[in-house]
């Protein structure tokens, strides 16, 4: 099995910054419905994954990949609306 930044270009780039993200979502949901850890860390681990959802989506749109429009202005308003 290869891991996603083993692949030399922009695709390794884009999968490891989204699998990078479902792993810190997964990170949140475990603190919120398992461990009940309520303070700032599931906050930390959604904003961490929005960090890399959004990388994936920039180095991927820049080099050719055809993402919906309407997410990537979602993607934009989200991260505008966190700062």
């Amino acid at each position: 099995m290869r891991t996603a930044s083993a692949l030399p270009s922009w695709r390794g780039r884009v999968a490891y910054a989204w699998a990078s993200a479902a792993a810190y979502l997964l990170y949140a949901a475990d603190a919120v419905l398992l461990t009940t850890n309520y303070d700032s860390y599931p906050l930390e681990k959604v904003d961490f994954a929005l960090d890399q959802l959004r990388n994936g989506c920039i180095e991927g749109s820049r080099c050719g990949l055809s993402l919906n429009p309407d997410f990537m202005q979602w993607l934009r308003r989200l991260t505008k609306a966190r700062y």
